[in-house]
């Protein structure tokens, strides 16, 4: 799978019940175990907190030109079983799933949890964007 947003997602977002700029938006690392639908999962506690590793609070979330951005997390003092194969963004109130990426500028994630910090560095053009129609 590909990075990509959540379609539950589109729906809420398109009927008024999120606000990715003034909303508490969270990150979370997952493990391996997670296992990705787009078009069919919509909550976090549902399908991802089983395989949380470590969660956060995005800072200084932006929309500008239909791109949504926010501050780089670092993961503090990461420590599991395991290594971290996925990052999720979802609203902190609706426990809406957002966004999912499982490759970055390096290809596939994987990052051993070793009690190492885990540094995001979102892409200059932003976390997400939505253009034009075809």
């Amino acid at each position: 799978m590909a990075n990509g947003l959540y379609t539950t997602f589109l729906s809420a977002l398109m009927n008024k019940q999120l606000d990715l700029d003034t909303d508490q938006i969270n990150v979370a690392l997952l493990d391996s175990g997670y296992s990705v639908n787009l078009t069919v999962q919509d909550h976090y506690s549902a399908y991802c907190a089983a395989h949380q590793i470590q969660t956060g609070i995005l800072s200084n979330n932006t929309i500008t030109s239909g791109v949504f951005n926010a501050d780089n997390y670092e993961f503090p003092n990461v420590t599991h079983g395991s290594n971290a194969k996925y990052i999720v963004v979802y609203h902190d109130t609706t426990d809406q799933l957002i966004a999912y990426f499982d490759t970055d500028s390096n290809g596939a994630i994987d990052l051993p949890c070793v009690g190492n910090d885990i540094h995001t560095e979102w892409n200059a053009s932003g976390i997400f964007a939505f253009a034009n129609c075809p």
